[in-house]
This record gives C-alpha cells, structure tokens and sequence, in this order.
C-alpha cells in the first residue's frame, strides 16, 4: 500500500376495475394505469515527518455545485416542484426521521418521501437506503446519520447536497451537467466527475473517503464565518482541491487543513459485501425491466423497476399499458392494508406503502 501525505493546492385510488390513475409525487404528476383483478496512492514511498512535494497538477475541476447548491448557478428560474427522496429499503433494527421542524423523531417507514431538511438516523443493526430520481443511492449500515441539507429544483435541473454526520455510508452517485450532487463529510466536500460508487467512514474524524468505482472531486476548504470559497481570500486558500480515483482512499490532514493523505489502496470493510449484495439486486431488477416504463418515467423514474419486478404489464385496448401488483392476485388483497400516511413539509400527508413497488402508484 502506497501512501501519499499530500500539502494541497486550492485552484389514488385502486379499484376492481381497469382505470387511469393519476400520480403526483409533489410536482412531478405522471399517468399510470393501475389494474386490479376483481376478487383476487500511486506506489511512492510514505512520507514522514516531511513535507510532500505538491502533486502533478490535475486537470482543471468541474464547476464547483457548491455554487450551484445556493441556488444561483443554475440556469433557469426556480419552479414549483417540491422535491423529495425515496426511503426504499428498510432491515433489522430501528432507524428514525427528523424532519427539522422541531417535531422531534419518528421510526422510518419503506417508501416514505423525505424533504430538504430531513436527518436520517440508524441504530443498532439498523440499515438504511435513500433513492434519488437521476438514481442516485445512498445507504446507512447501523449508527450511522446523514442529513439532506438542500434539494433544489430548477428548470435547467436538481442540485442535491447531503451532509454525511457519523458512521459508514454508501454513496452511488450519477455524474450530469444538470443534476448536481455534492455530499459533505466533516470538513470535506465531494462530488462525482464520472458515475461513482463512494465509501464514507465517519466514526472517528476526519473521514476517510474511499473511491470503490470511477472518480470524484473532493475539496477541503476552511472559511470563517459568513465568508465563501468565491472571495479569493488567503483563509480560503489554505485548503486544497483534488481528484480521487477508483481504488484510492483519502483523509484529511487534521493537523494542517492545507494538507491531505491519499493511499492506493481501498480498505476493506466488512460492510462492503451488503452494500454489492443491494448492488447486486438493484442490478437483477434492470435486467428484468420492460419496455413499458420508456414511455412514463421522465425526470421521475425512480421507482419504475420495482413495478416491473412485482407485478405484471397488460395491454388494454383504449387504455395502453396497466399493470397489476403480484398481490392482487389474493382476494383479500387491501392496496391501503400495509403502510400508513406520513406528513410531508408543507405538502401534507402522503401514504407510504410498505410494499416494494409502494412508491410509484401511491
């Protein structure tokens, strides 16, 4: 294992009967026809005590979303939608909602939408994952926290920036030119230049930000307070910005905020193979979508392959496509018997099915 110590430079309703059903997940309205069955570092040598020399000069980073997540940067006016994240998957212990507003917490529920503000605790063997619309993931292994401090949304694209609190998180984040993701974690801050899958240890500060696939930027700058990395000012200067590829592991210089580690290699963690496995399923799930789902998703196609996954696709004549969930097939089938409403923000109360394909038609 190759160790570098780097001094950085800063550069609804269901029904026996076939019928449209409309979905607006607040802002975001599409049509689904729902169907019922009636009745049923690179190899150099550790450094020391001295001072690395400053690496090779990267490629000029990608613009910084930290702009562009106060809500400037993005072209195109600020819209309507409200903007939420996806709670698609729950296991074994507790984890628990803050919502911000001083209501205190809640248990977590699968497929409950979470607004701008939102902090998401796990405790012991609890187990959490948060889906984005671009498909996006974020998971939590136990006593872990993170906090989804902006969702933005604009004519031009979404901008997202979710603050890693403590804990072991899993990040799958999709590199676009119009939905920004950028994650914070301690003092650092990191966002995807390709399609990354990312690792964040938080147990002990500062993190350890552990690239598994692709590449992300990371920037670690200090500012006082109410100043900003745009000023050009010396505090801001004494951070650094680099490139982290596949492979490689980062930590911060506690020591020397101008200063950072960078190994070549990516420890592993007994978490590792929990996070391949919901790889793995997320991954078998694509490979047995259809078709149908083309022609609905759009920006909002989070969601989609859990209808193909648990349910069937039927073509009605005058209606299209319908689809009907695999437990329609009982005859005490209840559409609204597992699951229960949750208050939303300023929207209001929401249900949220604890079936897997809950989401989308709700």
């Amino acid at each position: 294992m190759g160790i570098e110590d780097r001094n950085g430079s800063l550069g609804s309703t269901f029904e026996s009967i076939a019928r449209p059903f409309f979905v607006s997940r607040f802002g975001g309205a599409l049509l689904l026809w729902v169907f019922l069955a009636a009745g049923s570092a690179t190899p150099a040598k550790a450094q020391q005590e001295t001072e690395a020399s400053p690496p090779a000069r990267e490629p000029a980073p990608p613009p910084a979303p930290s702009d562009s997540l106060q809500g400037d940067s993005l072209a195109g006016g600020p819209t309507n939608a409200v903007r939420s994240a996806r709670l698609t998957y729950l296991a074994q212990g507790v984890v628990l909602v803050d919502r911000g507003d001083g209501s205190g917490t809640e248990p977590a529920q699968q497929n409950m939408a979470l607004a701008q503000g939102t902090r998401l605790t796990s405790t012991e063997n609890g187990e959490a994952e948060i889906e984005f619309e671009d498909g996006s993931v974020v998971r939590l292994t136990p006593n872990s926290s993170i906090n989804l401090d902006y969702l933005g949304a604009r004519e031009s694209g979404n901008a997202t920036r979710l603050h890693v609190l403590r804990g072991l998180a899993y990040l799958e984040l999709r590199a676009s030119k119009t939905a920004l993701f950028m994650v914070q974690a301690g003092g650092d801050s990191f966002w995807p230049v390709e399609n990354a899958t990312v690792r964040v240890n938080l147990d002990d500060p500062p993190a350890v930000i552990s690239v598994l696939d692709g590449n992300i930027h990371v920037e670690h700058i200090p500012l006082p307070a109410g100043q900003n990395s745009k000023d050009g000012s010396a505090a801001a200067a004494e951070g650094f910005r680099t490139n982290v590829h596949a492979g490689e592991s980062l930590r911060s210089d506690v020591n020397d905020p101008s200063r950072y580690f960078l190994t070549d290699s990516v420890p592993p963690e007994t978490w590792d193979n929990w996070n391949e496995a919901r790889d793995q399923a997320a991954a078998d799930q694509i490979a047995g979508s259809t078709l149908v789902r083309n022609g609905y998703a759009g920006s909002q196609g989070y969601g989609w392959s859990d209808l193909d996954a648990n349910g069937t696709w039927y073509n009605q004549p005058e209606a299209g496509p319908v689809w009907q969930p695999d437990e329609a097939l009982a005859a005490d089938f209840d559409p609204y018997g597992y699951g229960s409403w949750t208050y939303f923000g300023n929207v209001g109360y929401s249900w949220a099915s604890g079936y897997a394909w809950g989401w989308t038609p709700y």
